[in-house]
């Protein structure tokens, strides 16, 4: 998927950050907290999961120094290829703020990934390919699924799921388990699509409503169709 127009991703003002001590593992989470306290990092997504909620505003999220524009860079490219600022009730794309610290971002995800667990899910698992993306060299498929990256694994074992979700099915019409607050960590993205076959993938992701694709001459039973 290289060769995307390259769009600058939109940075605001730099955020104020505080930590009086402690670095958080590369690839963790964490929501602001309220002074004194010191932010609560999460590195396992699911257990970031059961706090990522629809009405948040943003989180932070760590990476390896100097990676804020190849992070945002990455996100912004995955929102680009889908093509939320051109559907038909576009999206704002996702704004991001530099901290003090050179291994600290604030995130504000589009609303496009808000309204939705296993979107919020899929955003963290991308987020993390990010750390591996070299916006100068535009390495995305690599970042997205080669080998080479262990950070990448979650996106690599549901690679069809994620495929078919860059072409414009991003509608998830499977069933969550809203009983407890806790299923959507226990039951993201990676453990619903990581079995799955194409033709489970293909029920389980639709175009979202009031959209419509380019003509496939492909076939129906593929992933963009």
């Amino acid at each position: 998927m290289q060769g995307v127009c390259q769009t600058k991703p939109k940075f605001g003002e730099t955020k104020s950050f505080r930590q009086v001590y402690g670095v958080p593992p590369v690839g963790s989470f964490s929501l602001e907290a309220e002074p004194p306290k010191n932010p609560h990092w999460d590195h396992c997504r699911e257990q970031f999961a059961n706090k990522f909620t629809e009405d948040m505003l943003g989180f932070y999220f760590s990476h390896h120094p100097g990676k804020s524009e190849d992070v945002a860079a990455f996100l912004t490219k995955c929102e680009l290829i889908i093509g939320i600022d051109s559907f038909q009730k576009p999206y704002e794309l996702s704004l991001f703020k530099k901290t003090e610290r050179d291994t600290i971002l604030w995130i504000e995800p589009s609303r496009f990934w808000m309204s939705c667990p296993m979107k919020r899910s899929l955003l963290t698992a991308f987020l993390r390919c990010g750390l591996n993306y070299n916006s100068q060299a535009d390495n995305f498929d690599d970042a997205l699924f080669s080998l080479e990256f262990k950070e990448n694994k979650h996106v690599r074992d549901t690679k069809s799921a994620v495929l078919r979700f860059l072409f414009g099915f991003t509608r998830f019409t499977g069933r969550i388990n809203q009983k407890t607050p806790y299923s959507i960590g226990k039951h993201g993205w990676v453990a619903e699509f990581e079995k799955d076959d194409n033709s489970n993938v293909r029920k389980k992701l639709a175009r979202p409503d009031g959209e419509v694709g380019e003509p496939s001459i492909i076939g129906l039973d593929s992933l963009w169709a």
